[in-house]
């Protein structure tokens, strides 16, 4: 058991525990991660290894290759407070400028907040009914999120991609990804969103309902080509699922 593990297992029984996703942005290669630790101490206590994020190519032989981001979880002093920090940091004589992020840690099992997959207290449940062919409904509360399903605006003509009384994901989520990924040619969809079809229903949605204000024209114009990209890669999963 890992020590994220104990730590949710700590904050269920007496609550309180703020673990969140924190993405480190522009971070050169050869910044050690004991510096960026001793950096990202100074503001929470760390609860995993701070891991690099691949660049997302799609040749296989470059799968290695990874980005200028990382990632880690980490209870911040401030547990009420997101993280959005401008860091500068000195190797040999020279300054380099890291951005860091940070988010509520999210479940993509069931989409809440405060807990990973493998540490979802409906897992346990589920796999009590694994003997069932019905999913268990799962109620999914978010603040200042109110974009849901709507079972005729989001489903375009000829399309098979439905979702099952699950919450989507939000436009901050969305809107968070497309900052993160830009300029990134190929980005690895399933690594944000595991779930490729409710993300693609969840683009849809926020096309349809945000504002100007929550996502930019220029945003939209990015979201319109992910769609394209995600609805080829559900068919080509399809096909290859059929054979």
């Amino acid at each position: 058991m890992s020590i994220e593990d104990v730590l949710i297992a700590i904050s269920e029984q007496v609550g309180g525990l703020n673990i969140k996703s924190v993405v480190l942005s522009n971070v050169p290669p050869f910044i050690k991660e004991k510096t960026l630790k001793e950096i990202l101490e100074r503001y929470g206590k760390l609860t995993a290894p701070i891991k690099m994020i691949p660049l997302g190519l799609k040749n296989p032989n470059f799968k290695h290759v990874m980005s200028f981001r990382r990632f880690t979880y980490m209870i911040p002093n401030s547990q009420n407070e997101l993280l959005n920090l401008v860091l500068k940091i000195a190797v040999e004589g020279k300054d380099y400028t890291i951005f860091v992020t940070s988010d509520n840690m999210r479940c993509f099992l069931c989409s809440e907040y405060g807990h990973q997959k493998q540490a979802c207290p409906k897992q346990q449940s589920a796999n009590n009914s694994a003997g069932s062919q019905t999913s268990p409904k799962i109620n999914v509360q978010e603040n200042n999120v109110g974009v849901k399903e709507n079972n005729a605006a989001v489903q375009e003509k000829n399309e098979d991609v439905q979702e099952n009384n699950a919450s989507l994901y939000s436009t901050r989520e969305i809107s968070a990804f497309l900052d993160e990924t830009k300029g990134v040619r190929n980005p690895q969809f399933d690594l944000f969103f595991p779930d490729l079809k409710r993300f693609l229903v969840s683009c849809r949605a926020v096309m349809i309902n945000a504002t100007v204000e929550e996502l930019s024209r220029q945003k939209r114009y990015c979201l319109k080509k992910i769609i394209t990209k995600v609805k080829k890669m559900i068919h080509q999963d399809m096909k290859k699922s059929s054979c």
